[in-house]
């Protein structure tokens, strides 16, 4: 499979098989099964990406097991047995069972099953009984069923079966529609109301697809879903396990990360599905939510407790998510901020800046209390030395407009006894732009169409569970110029792209 290319045979991820298997059956939480399962490789990119997920001998095995216990803890419990199959209304055994087969087999399979598919899950249905001692022959039969019907193809993998109408596309239909939305959006199977939708060819258009879509961001899964996105995109992960130096930051608590991480997620779900906003208001923003601990960085009373609260802060110190704490301490040292990885992070993954080859022995700069942080990564990394090229350019003015935020993101002046310098030039659309701090970068960066298409490519690639490919460019940089100017909220990019004609059809041909 190609970078870029869609695949017809993308199989669930492992947190997508958690959540379809908690919907199908309506449990109140995902069972963890899946932490027994072998891992899947994460090359770049999302962790939804189900085009280069494969299913070796390993995770065959590590399937049948799982959906054994998921039989087991359905069938052995009434309540769960009962919410699954037909009422007994005085039908044969056979007719039971093909109404369980039929209604319960849509679900599995996101679409209905066929008069040949059905009538090999009811012969089983029926002759299951020797195999179960010590349940009746209808729990006998929902409990091989439903070991059948987990290790499916069609369960573990969004089959994508039908006719190119043109070189390279295929039309999906409904049900797949259906299925491509709620994976995009919920991460997890659809829901009655969009089986329904299916079924009637309301996401037979564009507009239909849309509808959908509002109405499911609406859901809490969407909130979900914002989260997951921005985790991966924003390493959120990197927020904990932080350590400082106790001789510099003696009352440093190292399970700030936690906090760190909340405030992330409610400043972001705020800007994006409260207020309905744009990247914009993401990158410039004086709001935050804080409690007591994220307050003491941020120069603000302590007064707020355990509890999150809604706050503004200092807008001639911070802007918008480059100035909270989590950006900063999780690029940071043990005593000092580390402007290369935060100059590195903004310029390769939120301006999509080309990569050039990483150099082999990189070291760290050399401790020297005689200068500032920033003349150091100078002296190691700046004009005159071997990271002369990429590091002067691309990466160290993005990372120097941040010198103002300490090992911890607290606001500073001064360091080692001299007045802190967070001006440089950083190239913006092609074009050098001078700027004096992080609020100034942070607003020029809101005003560069680079940054807005960079940030809906990100988007298109965790929607579309694919890397971006040439094909791409034009429509990207046309969400990129609404983006920029005003016109297209984060929630209005997603619904663009979950409408776009590359999500309603799949296209294979190949993309680099």
């Amino acid at each position: 499979m190609l970078a870029g290319q869609d695949s017809r045979f993308p199989r669930l991820s492992h947190s997508q098989w958690e959540n379809t298997v908690r919907d199908l059956f309506g449990l109140d939480e995902i069972t963890g099964l899946s932490s027994n399962f072998v891992g899947d490789p994460v090359a770049g990119g999302f962790d939804n990406q189900g085009a280069t997920f494969d299913v070796g001998a390993t995770l065959w095995g590590d399937y049948q097991r799982a959906a054994e216990g998921v039989a087991q803890l359905i069938v052995s419990d009434p309540d769960r047995l009962a919410a699954i199959v037909p009422a007994d209304a005085g039908q044969s055994m056979e007719d039971r069972a093909r109404e369980f087969v039929t209604t319960f087999g849509r679900r599995v399979y996101r679409r209905p099953l066929s008069s040949a598919e059905a009538d090999v899950y009811v012969s089983g249905f029926l002759g299951a009984g020797s195999d179960y001692s010590d349940l009746d022959d209808f729990q006998a039969g929902v409990h091989l069923t439903l070991q059948k019907m987990l290790q499916s193809p069609y369960f573990l993998y969004r089959v994508i079966d039908g006719e190119e109408t043109e070189p390279g596309v295929i039309p999906l239909d409904g049900w797949q529609r259906a299925s491509r939305l709620s994976y995009a959006l919920w991460n997890t199977m659809p829901d009655e109301a969009l089986f329904e939708a299916a079924a009637s060819g309301a996401l037979d258009t564009p507009e239909g697809m849309a509808a959908e879509a509002e109405r499911m961001l609406e859901h809490p899964y969407a909130r979900d879903m914002v989260d997951d996105f921005h985790r991966q995109l924003l390493k959120f992960d990197a927020y904990l396990d932080q350590y400082r130096n106790p001789d510099f930051f003696p009352d440093f608590d190292p399970n700030i990360g936690y906090a760190m991480q909340e405030e992330a997620r409610r400043f972001i779900k705020d800007i994006v599905l409260d207020r309905d906003q744009g990247y914009t208001e993401l990158l410039t923003s004086t709001r935050t939510f804080a409690n007591d601990e994220l307050a003491a960085v941020y120069g603000l009373e302590t007064t707020l407790g355990d509890q999150f609260v809604e706050v503004e802060l200092d807008p001639t110190q911070r802007a918008g998510l480059l100035t909270r704490s989590g950006f900063l301490m999780s690029r940071s040292y043990q005593v000092d901020p580390d402007p290369i990885h935060r100059g590195a992070f903004i310029s390769f993954d939120l301006m999509c800046n080309i990569h050039p080859p990483i150099p082999d022995n990189i070291s760290s700069p050399e401790p020297d209390p005689t200068k500032t942080n920033r003349e150091r990564v100078n002296d190691h990394t700046g004009p005159g030395t071997c990271g002369s090229g990429c590091h002067t350019t691309l990466i160290n003015p993005a990372g120097f407009a941040f010198e103002n935020f300490d090992a911890t993101g607290a606001w500073r002046t001064e360091d080692n006894g001299k007045p802190v310098d967070a001006s440089a030039t950083f190239t913006f659309d092609g074009e050098p732009r001078s700027f004096d701090d992080a609020v100034d970068f942070s607003q020029l960066m809101a005003d560069s169409q680079q940054a807005h298409t960079c940030y809906s490519q990100h988007l298109l690639e965790y929607l579309h569970a694919r890397k971006s490919r040439p094909a791409d460019r034009d429509p990207l940089n046309k969400l990129g110029e609404m983006s920029v100017s005003g016109d297209r909220s984060i929630r209005g990019i997603i619904i663009d792209l979950v409408t776009s004609d590359d999500f309603i059809n799949l296209h294979q041909e190949e993309g680099q």
